[in-house]
């Protein structure tokens, strides 16, 4: 006779069963939910990447024209309010034939100068000497276009020498020619000068005699050429550029002899030390930012160095992560990050542009 009672199973036997079946069920599952949490508080919402954002200040021309000279190099130290270089801002070619044109038609007046009456004769003798005056100023003016242009064209075959572009030969007719009209200018600039003062000189003896043809139309023809003059003389002096902000040079976008147009930069002038660190959060934003939240900042590399500050800022819409920040596998062209200003660390060097990693550590103030 068969005995069909089920044949009992001990309770280590079922003990063992369970642990085999439902035992790493639960531990996956336990380590799934552990992995969730951690990735939320730690991970996604509370860690990001940063990068040490210096002050660069770019040196530009309000006025198109030609970079005649540039006093710096890459990485040189400058100070606020240094020259740094010089602009000219018309054609030399135009100015010489402005004043061809004032020069002729100053020739043209002395031409028609005519004693009038003989208690007129001082009159016309400080007239006739502000004309060679004016003369001699144009003649001044001529000269320093050309040795503007001189100057340029020294300072380009000096680069091409160094570079072994060009003979000695060529580098010394260039240099020959600079100091010739060095000379040039600096002999006008003297006889400039001393009829100036022989024209004050005559203009305080004689100025009864000079007030009786104020009025004269020699006078006013007189005066629109030297309003002309002026003005050639004011197109002559080239604008100097000069650093905003102390710091360094950080970048040249032209060299002496090129054209440049009206506020194109010209170089950059980066702070020596950066001013803040831009961190950006990646999304998806589980933790919304606020000024005053406590952050970590760590740098990078084989010793890391931590440091305590604080978000000064947060912005307000996502924006395109600088190259320097986006990863090396790309899940998309463009990758997005919310951007936040944060203080720097008092007790931490941290290079302009170098890379650090944030932790977010508490909540708001």
């Amino acid at each position: 006779m068969k005995n069909d009672s089920p044949i009992p199973i001990p309770l280590v036997q079922r003990w063992r069963d369970a642990r085999l079946r439902i035992l790493p069920v639960i531990a996956f599952v336990a380590t799934c939910g552990a992995l969730m949490f951690l990735w939320k508080e730690h991970v996604a919402g509370r860690t990001m990447i940063g990068q040490a954002e210096p002050v660069l200040s770019n040196v530009s021309s309000y006025r198109p024209g030609v970079l005649a000279e540039l006093l710096v190099g890459r990485f040189q130290k400058v100070k606020a309010g240094d020259p740094i270089g010089k602009v000219l801002v018309t054609d030399p070619r135009i100015l010489t034939s402005s004043l061809a044109v004032i020069q002729a038609e100053i020739d043209s007046l002395r031409a028609n100068m005519k004693p009038v009456l003989v208690q007129q004769h001082n009159a016309m003798d400080y007239d006739q000497l502000r004309l060679d005056w004016m003369k001699e100023r144009a003649q001044l003016a001529s000269a320093r276009v050309n040795l503007e242009l001189a100057e340029t064209e020294f300072h380009r075959m000096d680069e091409l020498l160094k570079d072994q572009i060009i003979a000695q030969r060529v580098y010394d007719q260039a240099k020959a020619t600079r100091d010739r009209l060095e000379n040039e200018v600096d002999n006008l600039s003297k006889l400039v000068d001393e009829v100036e003062r022989n024209l004050h000189a005559l203009q305080l003896t004689n100025a009864s005699e000079l007030s009786k043809v104020s009025i004269d139309p020699l006078q006013a023809a007189i005066a629109v050429q030297e309003s002309k003059l002026h003005l050639t003389e004011a197109e002559l002096s080239p604008i100097t550029l000069r650093a905003p902000i102390d710091g360094v040079v950080s970048t040249i976008y032209h060299r002496a002899a090129e054209a440049i147009t009206a506020g194109q930069p010209v170089l950059a002038v980066a702070t020596l030390n950066p001013v803040r660190i831009v961190g950006y959060l990646r999304p998806p934003i589980i933790d919304e930012l606020k000024a005053g939240m406590k952050v970590e900042v760590r740098t990078r590399g084989p010793h890391r160095e931590i440091g305590r500050a604080k978000i000064l800022e947060v912005g307000t819409q996502l924006e395109a992560l600088p190259p320097a920040l986006v990863s090396p596998i790309r899940v998309a062209n463009t990758e997005l990050g919310l951007p936040v200003d944060i203080a720097l660390p008092p007790n931490l060097r941290i290079h302009a542009g170098e890379l650090v990693d944030i932790v977010v550590l508490s909540k708001p103030e």
